[in-house]
């Protein structure tokens, strides 16, 4: 697997098939409103299936806000066609979900070893142990991750509070919204080269949409510490020498 910092920015899917609650369809999974999730009926059988808008290279899946945990595996086959998917896929993994046993409903992740093209996708989950009687995904997130070496020493992490505040008759009222974790941090040593033919397109691309941020894989809290959410304000950086740049961003939670 490689390591350092990931940035992802889904690629828009439409679900062909899955178990789902009816309050929680799966259509949910390519919107990007946190109440907005697909959830299964149980823990038996639970699967989704989808499809890409056209035949992308995409080397990334990653579930944000997963009730998952350490035990969980997910089976990921994909093919050219929807029926081949099941019939005949041609990529075909099971991977165990580590570093999510969180009861905060974190991110899972997985990386192909090599970047493909196939349309359909089809994730199958089998749970251990989890003590949901169902799996629940806020986002599913496929797609071209963009490559740090790491974010810089000194990166801020914030926890904002979006909760809205009204005085009156010097009482303070309080309409409770949960926090909103985000990052302010710096990637350097990016080429000119890779600047040029990935990053200017990933971050033309992702103005004022949502994109996954992964800060270190270094670490093995990287599944509590992403952050999917939305580039703020005005993106910079600059020219550290003759062919490396520094980006600066800011990424808050959706």
């Amino acid at each position: 697997m490689s390591i350092g910092t990931y940035l992802v920015r889904p690629y828009n899917l439409t679900v062909t098939g899955s178990q789902s609650a009816a309050s929680a369809p799966a259509s949910n999974l390519n919107v990007d409103y946190p109440n907005m999730v697909w959830r299964s009926t149980g823990t038996t059988g639970a699967y989704v299936a989808i499809a890409l808008d056209a035949s992308l290279s995409w080397d990334f899946v990653g579930l944000v806000g997963a009730s998952l945990f350490g035990a969980d595996t997910i089976r990921i086959r994909a093919a050219g066609s929807a029926a081949n998917v099941t019939a005949s896929p041609a990529y075909d993994q099971t991977f165990n979900v580590t570093g999510t046993e969180n009861a905060d409903f974190n991110l899972a992740y997985h990386l192909p070893e090599t970047a493909m093209s196939h349309r359909y996708i089809r994730l199958d989950f089998t749970l251990s142990g989890n003590p949901n009687a169902f799996v629940q995904v806020q986002r599913l997130v496929i797609g071209k991750r963009l490559e740090g070496e790491g974010i810089d020493v000194g990166a801020d992490f914030n926890f904002e509070d979006t909760s809205r505040i009204t005085e009156y008759r010097g009482i303070q009222i309080s309409d409770p919204f949960d926090a909103k974790q985000s990052w302010k941090f710096s990637i350097s040593n990016v080429k000119a080269t890779d600047y040029n033919s990935k990053w200017k397109s990933f971050l033309k691309a992702s103005s004022g949409n949502a994109v996954l941020f992964i800060p270190d894989t270094f670490t093995g809290a990287h599944s509590q510490e992403g952050v999917f959410g939305r580039i703020q304000g005005q993106t910079n950086g600059s020219l550290e020498s003759g062919d490396t740049y520094k980006v600066n961003l800011y990424i808050r939670e959706v």
